[in-house]
């Protein structure tokens, strides 16, 4: 069973992706998502890594609308998301990337590769900023900075894809209050 601070983080998530602000994640949520990161990037909403960066977006509400939406009214409400994800990991006490479902882990990988933009491996703390503000994080932005510092331990400017993974874990994952995945999305 998720914790009180699992359901915290996942609420906090989930209203972050609620873009519009009706109490629901729906389709039109991931179109304004993919449509904010375009602009962020200075994608064209002509070009191929428009329509990639979309499909990202729409296979993500896919997985979410065929496996939360439990009474298919085409919407996830934040119910659904927290059981959602209480049935897929709630009861998980290993907080390694490896213990995250397949179906998850699978979705945060192609994420992750959408965040490390020149895609050697490393996340600088631009990228962390443009993901933070493309995901409707907007109120995360402003201490991005220094959340990113508290992330790269070793004061090299980077943090390692796998660095990233272990945060996603701490935050889906950890019980543990101070985790310093907990304030991955601020």
């Amino acid at each position: 069973m998720l914790s009180e601070i699992q359901r915290e983080k996942l609420t906090k998530l989930f209203r972050i992706w609620d873009t519009d602000g009706n109490g629901f994640l729906e389709l039109n949520d991931w179109d304004r998502l993919a449509k904010k990161r375009a602009q962020l990037s200075s994608i064209s909403p002509d070009s191929d890594e428009y329509r990639s960066l979309l499909t990202l977006h729409h296979v993500i509400w896919e997985v979410l609308r065929q496996n939360a939406d439990t009474n298919q009214d085409d919407r996830v409400s934040l119910e659904e998301f927290q059981a959602y994800c209480d049935a897929q990991y709630g009861d998980v006490t290993d907080v390694r990337y490896a213990s995250i479902p397949d179906q998850l882990r699978g979705l945060f990988d192609v994420l992750m590769g959408s965040v490390d933009r020149d895609q050697d491996g490393r996340i600088t703390a631009d990228d962390y900023a443009l993901f933070l503000e493309s995901w409707g994080a907007d109120e995360a932005v402003p201490g991005a900075k220094a959340r990113f510092e508290r992330f790269d331990r070793d004061g090299d400017g980077f943090i390692s894809v796998e660095d990233v993974r272990q945060l996603v874990a701490d935050h889906m994952l950890s019980r543990d209050p101070d985790a310093p995945g907990n304030v991955l999305f601020g």
